[in-house]
Order: C-alpha cells, then structure tokens, then sequence
C-alpha cells in the first residue's frame, strides 16, 4: 500500500468554471485566465475561459505529473487587458490547497468541488457596503486520481469490513461492490482518449467494453450528472462591489470627486447622465445679418450667441484671455521702441525726418491707447467665472455685439503700431541704403502675395487656353461651312454632255421595246 500511494502516475485536474469574480462590471467581457503551478515543481498550465466563465474545452483537462497527494497547488485568476498596448495582467483571485484536501472533499470521484479564491481587496471602496465582503468568488474544478491510488478507498472499506459483525456480511459485499462500480467510472473518464474500457464482471476478470459515447453542452453540470448544486452559487455582484466612476481630476476640497450609482441600476444611472443638460436653453439661431456677419469675421460673437453650456463660455474666455496678455507684452515691447526713438538726439548717425516723426508719433499712440484697453479687459475679466464673464460681456441690448466690437481692439492697436514702427524703420533705412529697402520690401512682398500672384497666373493662363480653343473652333466652323457648300454646288451642276448620253440610251431602249412587240403580233 506505500507504493502505491507513492505512486506517480499522472493525475488530471479539469477547470469547470468561475463565477463571483469581483473584477470589472459585469457589463464588461473579458476572459478570465487561470493558472495552476505544483509547488516544488516546474509544472505550470494555463487556460483562457470564456467570457460568461465556463470553460470551452472540457476535453482536455490539465495532466499532474510526479505529483502525490500531499502536492500542493497555487490556483491563480488573472484579468488581462485586449488591448495590445497593454500586457500586464492583474490578480483577480488565489487558492493554495492540495491534493489530499481536494480528493477529501469532493463528494465523489471526479465530481465538481467549488474553491473559494482569496480576491485582492479593491482599490476604492464603496460606503455602501463598508468595506466589506458580501460575495466570494468561486472557481469549480474536477480532480481525478490515478487508476494506481483508486484500490487505497477499497482497502479503507476492508478495514471498515473487518470491524463489521460476521452477519451482516450483504452489507460487506454492497459496500464492496458500490466502491468497485465509482472506481470503475473512474477510470472510464479518465482514459477518454481510447476507444474501449475494461470493465469487471462477476467473477473478477477484466472484460473490454466499447466506450459509450455522450454529448457534450456547456453549463451542463458534471460530466458524471453528480453535480446539482450549480443553481446555489451566489449572484453576481453588482455596481457597489466595483470601483466607482472619476468624475472630476480636482475638487475644491482637494480630493477625487466619485460618483456613486443609484440603487436601482447601473444602466439608469449612466442614461440619465447621458441626456443633454439645459435643454430648455437651446434653440436654432437664423442667419446673420449684414454688420454681425462683420463682426463675426474677426470676433467670436456666433460662438457666443449660440453657446448653451458653461463650456462654451469658458472656452471662449480662456482664447481671449491667452490674446491678450500676448497683445499686452508686444505692446509694452513696441512702447518701448517708440520710448527710445524719441530720445535720440538730433545730430545721430541716421537722420529722421518729418515721415519717420510722424510714423513714431502714430505707433506711440497706437501703443499705448492698446495698452490702455487690454489693462482694462485684463483687470475686468481675468479672475471673472463663467456668470461675470456672461453678464460684463453683454451690452445694454442683452447681445454680444459691441463686446465682440472692442474684444479685438488691442489686437488693432498692435497692428498699426508694428506698421508705424515699419514706416520709421524704412524711412531711417532708405536715406542710408535705398536699393537693399527695395529690394527686400520686393522679396517680403512676393512671398507675402505668392498665393495671389500664382493664383492670377493660373487664371490668366486658363483664359488664354480657352481664347485659343474659341478662336480655333470658330475657324474649323468656318471651314467646314465652306466645303459643304462647295459639295452642294458640285452636285447641282451635271455636264450637258452625259445628260445627252443618257437621252439617246432612253430612245434606243424604247426602239428596241417597240421592235419586239411589232414582231410578237405579226
């Protein structure tokens, strides 16, 4: 009997199914994976479920090598992410058990036992359960020892028979007779891949019998139809077990902001959060008339008239605020230049003149009237929220019109003050050197221009091309109007002479017609 619990024939070991796994949201597939290592020993097999947790193949179950049943296993469920980006798995679900504790409390051979996991507790708990653990995720597996080790239950029940009284000896031989028949059926299982069992009759001798062949349905239960408890498992948990959703990456109180579903369902919740807000807001806007068209060309006025949500608001304010703290710095930069200009002395290298006078003169004012009205926004509408922004920015007609107006006005300001700061600078430059200011003002122009100017060669080429195939048809009509005539002309006229030709065959023809008739009658 040692030898033979040592033995180390293969053992087979079949992942039925999971169930309770408090993972992902159940309206979320993914396929569980599970992998089950022999500890003191490099044996390790896996196996990819299906997404309602049931296992595809239970054909093929795992095959245990040099194991006894003191062997243990360490069970593990793994998520792993379909994205091919990401190959890192997450630990789902754990069991360390052996193989001794698996044969004992199955409740028959090769029947189903159900393996409570260790689940790894979650990251962000729910309030509504306290931190606690209301469900247990499950993972059926079906174990089957070697044909060497089944005899080991037929000597227990010997020494059971031992202690027996010697009058109850039908009792002895049901016993033996119930133990050989569930060795029997476990050992027709676990050799599937031959074609026949050996089977013992009556008398002790092994008889060879055809295997039956059985049909295979997933969620069946066991194989063996020993297994009726699939019906107790626990429910699946639902959306208090899972992470709840991130709604905002920062809260005024400086922590995550998390939304929790209502009681009745998670589908409601995301339904209702799915519908438009402030629907009594929006309305369809018609055409523009002719000065908001104007000023919708350089402001965003149609942005705001149309603008329902506090998001829009906010991305208007935000590009208006980036312009004009841009605007402000070039304006202190080109107030600056206009500064320096008016202290130069009289007698310096460059001459200035009335035209470059007057050029600074302009970008002064333009700079610091621009200067003036984006300190004025800055000061208005820098710490505004969304409400101020919408109430300073409307007019006394309750629209956006003049605001958008004057929105743009240092904008304005800067551009004609760089165009004074130019004038100056050419005007200084072309008393020093005129042919370089002409020659770069061409260069900068054409460069400046080219789309035009390549855009009026390609229209001038294609009024060319077209004047030609005018011209050209106008000719060809022309000339085939000639030759039709001609042909007609040539037709009408026919030569006196074949007309002749043609009256002296016709009185021949008649000749002949009238010889021949006066001959038939005489």
């Amino acid at each position: 009997m040692p030898e033979a619990l040592h033995s180390f024939d293969p053992w087979y070991l079949t992942v039925v199914r999971t169930h309770g796994l408090l993972f992902v949201r159940p309206e979320k597939s993914w396929r569980p994976i599970v992998s089950i290592a022999v500890s003191n020993s490099h044996q390790l097999h896996e196996v990819v479920l299906g997404c309602d947790g049931q296992n595809p193949n239970l054909r093929s179950p795992f095959v245990l090598r040099e194991v006894d049943p003191e062997s243990k296993l360490d069970i593990k469920v793994w998520h792993k992410s379909h994205k091919k980006s990401r190959k890192k798995r997450h630990l789902v679900g754990s069991s360390y058990i052996a193989l001794s504790e698996i044969l004992r409390n199955q409740s028959s051979s090769g029947g189903n036992l159900d393996l409570r996991l260790n689940c790894p507790p979650p990251q962000k708990k729910s309030p509504l359960i306290k931190g606690k653990q209301q469900h247990c995720a499950i993972l059926t597996i079906r174990l089957r020892q070697p044909p060497s080790l089944s005899p080991s239950s037929t000597l227990i029940d010997a020494d059971e028979e031992d202690d027996c009284p010697s009058d109850c000896p039908s009792q002895a031989s049901r016993i033996s007779d119930t133990t050989a028949s569930a060795t029997l059926d476990g050992t027709r299982d676990q050799s599937s891949d031959n074609e026949t069992d050996n089977v013992l009759n009556q008398d002790g001798q092994q008889l060879r019998r055809r295997k039956r062949i059985k049909g295979y349905c997933i969620d069946s239960g066991d194989e063996l139809g020993d297994s009726t408890a699939s019906d107790s498992y626990p429910p699946t948990p639902r959306d208090e077990h899972f992470p709840p959703f991130r709604i905002d990456d920062e809260s005024e109180s400086g922590e995550d902001k998390m939304a929790e579903p209502s009681s009745s369902s998670l589908g409601g919740w995301l339904s209702a959060m799915s519908l438009p807000l402030h629907v009594d807001q929006i309305s369809v806007h018609g055409s523009l008339s002719l000065a908001e068209s104007i000023v919708d060309s350089f402001a965003p006025y149609r942005e705001l008239q149309e603008a329902t949500l506090d998001a829009d608001y906010d991305k208007v304010l935000g590009r208006l605020l980036t312009e004009w703290y841009v605007v402000g710095a070039s304006l202190l930069a080109l107030a600056g230049i206009d500064a320096a200009v008016f202290g130069l002395a009289p007698g310096s290298i460059l001459p200035i003149d009335s035209v470059a006078q007057h050029a600074v003169a302009l970008g002064a004012i333009a700079a610091g009237l621009g200067l003036l009205i984006v300190s004025w926004f800055l000061l208005i509408y820098s710490g505004a929220n969304t409400e101020k922004f919408k109430r300073f920015a409307k007019d006394v007609y309750h629209s956006y019109f003049f605001f958008c107006l004057t929105c743009r006005l240092p904008t304005l300001c800067m551009f004609f003050s760089a165009l004074a700061l130019m004038i100056f600078l050419l005007t200084v430059a072309w008393s020093a050197w005129p042919t370089a200011v002409l020659v770069f003002s061409f260069v900068c122009g054409i460069v400046f221009t080219l789309q035009y100017l390549v855009f009026g060669f390609h229209r001038c080429m294609n009024f060319c091309i077209w004047a030609i195939e005018v011209v050209w048809r106008f000719i060809a009509r022309r000339g085939s109007r000639n030759v039709a005539a001609s042909v007609q002309q040539q037709q009408q006229v026919v030569p006196p002479a074949s007309r002749m030709k043609d009256e002296e065959v016709q009185v021949a023809v008649r000749e002949v017609q009238a010889g021949c008739d006066y001959a038939t009658d005489s």
